[in-house]
């Protein structure tokens, strides 16, 4: 079903994501603790994005950032991680960066409800980490979240060739979970998935109005949950503004 940008952050699909067995997930409670969390419950926020004028630029990124301290406020209690696509704050000018005041905003917001935040700015739309405690600001690709490494990258900077390096490296050393961003047609190559076999895999996009090509027969496109099997255990369509809720578990 197709949302309104003023519904989607009330709205939720649920699906288990678990880096073992499913049904293990699913006889997980609640997982708001602090220190090296087995089971996450993550939001994937699939928005459309919302470009700045650069007349408009204090206007635009503050009408930004109240969507996604919206987002926080509303999901934020239900879930350990809420992850947005790789331009919800400062859209798609690659050259743009958020100011200190923006990033503090969206950490106030994390710490309030214990729930870090990621999302993608600036140039090649790099990945930002905001965390759930007074942890400092991390960027990707490799970062560390409830003691946990994660690899964070988006798919625009994924043909740079320093991208790739650093993605690499990211995934050598120790990366326990891919997350691929997101916001317009660029498909992702096939190293990344290639190199990311036997880890979960969240490939979060923003919303569109039309199908994004280049996508394989198995994903039209849209916001989807990969276990470590590649078997997709959640899937939201390209077209819906939603946050789609999932749960990684880990291995103890």
């Amino acid at each position: 079903m197709a949302l309104t940008r003023r519904d989607f952050v009330g709205t939720a699909t649920l699906a288990v994501f678990a880096s073992t067995t499913a049904a293990q997930a699913l006889e997980l409670g609640s997982s708001k603790t602090h220190g090296a969390l087995s089971s996450w419950r993550i939001g994937l926020v699939q928005s459309a994005p919302w470009d700045i004028d650069p007349s408009r630029i204090h206007e635009d990124t503050t009408r930004n950032l109240a969507r996604m301290l919206e987002v926080i406020e509303r999901q934020g209690p239900e879930c350990d991680w809420l992850a947005f696509n790789d331009c919800p704050l400062t859209g798609r000018a690659a050259s743009m960066e958020p100011s200190a005041t923006q990033v503090e905003a969206l950490h106030a917001a994390a710490r309030r409800h214990s729930c870090a935040v990621s999302f993608g700015c600036g140039v090649n739309r790099e990945a930002v980490l905001v965390s759930a405690d007074d942890t400092e600001v991390q960027r990707g690709p490799l970062v560390t979240l409830y003691g946990r490494r994660i690899a964070l990258l988006s798919s625009m900077s994924s043909a740079n060739a320093t991208a790739r390096v650093e993605m690499e490296r990211a995934l050598r050393q120790g990366a326990e979970a891919l997350l691929i961003m997101r916001s317009g047609p660029n498909a992702e190559p096939t190293w990344i998935t290639d190199a990311a076999v036997g880890l979960p895999l969240l490939h979060l996009s923003a919303a569109c109005d039309t199908q994004i090509p280049g996508h394989t027969s198995d994903w039209l496109g849209g916001t989807l949950a990969r276990d470590t099997h590649g078997v997709t255990l959640g899937h939201m369509a390209h077209a819906d503004e939603a946050v789609l809720k999932v749960q990684l578990l880990f291995d103890a």
